[in-house]
Parts: C-alpha cells; structure tokens; sequence
C-alpha cells in the first residue's frame, strides 16, 4: 500500500545516522509502554513488551509480506507494544514508517545484498565482482544484528516470503533466546519432494508458531521438514474487505469493446508466471479482449519482448507498480481477473479481486483452491498449462452468466473467511502470547 504525506526524511537511512551507525534505539527519560493480558487467575496483567518485526523480503519492493507487517503495526501500537522493524528499503516501506511513527527501524538497501547475475561467465573480474558483493553482505547483515541486539526485543515476528528466508537471524535468536513467531508467505509446490536441512528444521520447531497461508502450505512444509509440525496455525490471508468492497468499487461491465482483463502481480516469471498467460492469449486472437498486466519487477523488458514476438503488444498495457487506490480503480474498471502463477500462498490481489466482485481465473498453486473453488468462486486450471488457462478465459470471456455467479460468490466467500480485522487481532494475539509465555514480562 502506498500513503501519502508525511516529512521528507530521505537523505538519512531510516534506522541509521548519517554516517552509517545505529542509532539509539532507547533514548534516555522514554517511558516503557504496556499491554494487558489475562494471566492463568483470570487476572488482568501490565505487560512490558518490546517486539521486533524481521521482515525477510528482497524479490519485490513491496508485496503481501510488506503489506502485512505495515497492516500489523498499527494493530500492535494499540497495544501498547513497542514496535522496532528491520526490511529491505523501498519509497513504500519508508513511507509506511513515517505514517506509522516508527522510529526504531533498520532497512538494508537491496543493492548491497542481491546476487550478481548468473548467466555471466566466471571470469576474473566476476570473480572478484562476487567477492566484493559477499563481503558487502557480511557488512550490512553485521549492521542488522548489532541493530537486533540493540533493540532487545521480547518477541521477533518473521515475516518469511520463502522457507529457506531469514537464515541471517538464526544466530540472534540461538544467541539471546528470544521467542519468535514465524509468518510464512509463499511455498513452492516442489518443496514436498526435497527436504529441509537440520538447521532449518530446528528454526520452525523452535518458534512459538508458525503461520502458514493455508492449510495446503502448511501440508507442503511438514513434508519438506520430514515430519508434523504442533505449532504450525494454518490461515488464510487477509484483505481490507471495507476498502476493496462491490459497493466501493462500483464496477460495470463495459457495454461494448474488447473484455478488459487484468493481472495484478510482481512481474517476475520465475513465480508468478507471467509468460504463460502471454502464451495462452496469443492463442485467443480471435477473441476481442485487452490486457492491464499491472506490477513491476525484473522481467517487465521479456514480457514485452514476448509480446511483440507473439503480434499481441498492441493489446497489452503495463502501467508499472500502482499504489493500491490505483488498484480498487482498476478492479473497477475490469472484467475478469486472472494469475498464472507458477509459485504463491494466497496472494492478495487475488482476494482483492475476489472480495470486489471481479470474476477470476487462476492457477491451482499453494492454497489458492480453498479460496477459489472450481466452478463456484471462479476457475481453477493448472500451472503451466497454457491450454488449460485458453480454455478458462474462452469459457469466462464468452458467458456471462458464470462471471456473475463465480464473482458473486466469491465476493460472499472472501468477506467471510478473509477479513481483515479478525485476521490482523489473530496474529498480533499470537505474537504477544509468544511473549508471555516465553519471559517474565509482569511489571
């Protein structure tokens, strides 16, 4: 989400001095704030609690896992808990710490950690190019741990886009022995024929939970770790169902032209699949449509490229990253939604496009299929199976009596399973619980 206002404040890294130190995470004279919990007598207790959220997300300058922890801290803040946050720094991420107040932040910038490109060949320039990368992470994550140990949080939330995430933190938490609490976003399917190292197994068993998006998610990570997982909490995820609501939107199919279709994602072919949905139109010329591919991401210039080579760019607008009220604009001014991920939980513009209305087609990929049900909520067609998306958009293109009734129920199934406020009180319960359980925090 993006917001707007605030000050100015982007000479100096949010969590650093100028001249690349931490600053003081707990000045002098500033009061503790508490929250309150019920104890084992029923009595209500002072709770001191200071909580750190690590958010472990360098693919995309902002997606579901950003959307949660900023969604998360306000509803933490009412508890009166002391919220510290180390992310990768985007506009949007420093943005969301500004409108928020936070103060107590540490944002790595995505350049000193991403890997140098692949396909290159391992001459001795590239060589010493990896070198230098390698030892620049060592800084920077340095810079992060001593930001951690400074802020001494009661609690860590990690906020995971991938199971093999947040392997910089395992040190901290072996070190202090702080409770954590784990949020993990996206899981391949192919993790439940590989299995996870023993380092890994003992991150997930040691966390006070483990919030998956989806019970199908959740049966992927205990193949991959080679057993059950007791604190795992399958859940589905949220959305703003007030915000992204059929009376908000008020969307109308367009009387005549081409069927507006639309895909809301990270453009990034190794996940969300983009590619194939360009192959599947290519095979739907005959078909009066038009494309909004909206998001940003590392393989916008390809997709173009593939859509020149399949005589389809014509018909086909990238409008780039969009804030989310561009978003609800566009939900408005669509026909029928569809991703065709090769990777995802349970994406949030998918439940965006759900909760407004908008008829959708997607892959049957994480726990995609307990939101969108077959024939019911929308269609459902395999990964990588451009015959299969044709014939779906063929079938939600051309009848509209099953746009009506999959948007229509879908929208009822969203507002029901995947609101946002009793999602948000879930988690931040969670993870205050974590706290209490694990430390003395009764004043």
């Amino acid at each position: 989400m993006q917001h707007g206002g605030g000050a100015k404040r982007e000479a100096t890294p949010l969590g650093q001095t100028k001249n690349g130190s931490i600053r003081n995470e707990r000045p002098s004279g500033r009061s503790e704030p508490s929250s309150t919990n019920v104890g084992n007598n029923g009595q209500r207790r002072k709770v001191m609690m200071r909580l750190l959220i690590y958010s472990d997300m360098s693919s995309a300058s902002w997606g579901g896992s950003e959307e949660l922890w900023s969604k998360l801290v306000p509803q933490l803040q009412r508890r009166g808990i002391t919220v510290g946050l180390t992310a990768f720094a985007s506009a949007r991420a420093r943005q969301a710490c500004r409108d928020n107040d936070l103060t107590d932040v540490f944002l790595l910038p995505r350049s000193a950690v991403s890997s140098p490109p692949q396909a290159q060949p391992k001459t001795l320039s590239s060589l010493s190019g990896r070198a230098i990368q390698r030892a620049r992470q060592r800084v920077w994550f340095e810079r992060q741990r001593r930001f951690c140990e400074r802020f001494t949080p009661d609690v860590v939330f990690v906020n995971m886009a991938w199971p093999n995430a947040a392997g910089a933190l395992s040190p901290f938490l072996r070190k202090t022995n702080t409770p954590y609490v784990c949020f993990l976003h996206g899981l391949a399917d192919g993790y439940a024929t590989r299995r996870a190292g023993a380092e890994r197994q003992t991150f997930f068993q040691g966390a006070s939970c483990v919030f998956t998006t989806g019970r199908r998610s959740g049966r992927i990570l205990e193949q991959w770790l080679g057993g059950p997982l007791p604190n795992k909490i399958p859940t589905l995820n949220f959305v703003d169902c007030d915000y992204f609501s059929p009376d908000a939107s008020k969307r109308q199919e367009a009387p005549s032209g081409p069927m507006r279709l639309l895909s809301v994602a990270r453009l990034s072919l190794r996940d969300k699949g983009q590619d194939i949905l360009l192959e599947t139109l290519a095979q739907l010329r005959d078909l009066n449509w038009h494309l909004t591919l909206a998001g940003s991401g590392p393989d916008q210039q390809r997709l173009e490229e593939q859509a020149t080579q399949l005589e389809i760019r014509d018909r086909i607008h990238f409008p780039g990253d969009v804030p989310t009220s561009q978003v609800r604009h566009l939900l408005a001014t669509h026909d029928v939604f569809v991703l065709s991920s090769r990777i995802e939980g349970l994406p949030l513009s998918l439940l965006e496009a759900m909760a407004t209305q908008l008829p959708c087609v997607a892959t049957d990929v994480g726990s995609v299929r307990e939101v969108l049900i077959h024939e019911e909520s929308g269609l459902l067609v395999p990964p990588e199976d451009p015959a299969g998306l044709s014939a779906a958009l063929r079938r939600m293109i051309e009848d509209a009596s099953l746009r009506q009734r999959c948007a229509a129920y879908a929208s009822v199934l969203v507002r029901r399973e995947c609101d946002e406020i009793p999602f948000l009180e879930r988690v931040a319960g969670m993870i205050e619980q974590a706290a209490l359980d694990s430390r003395d925090c009764v004043a």
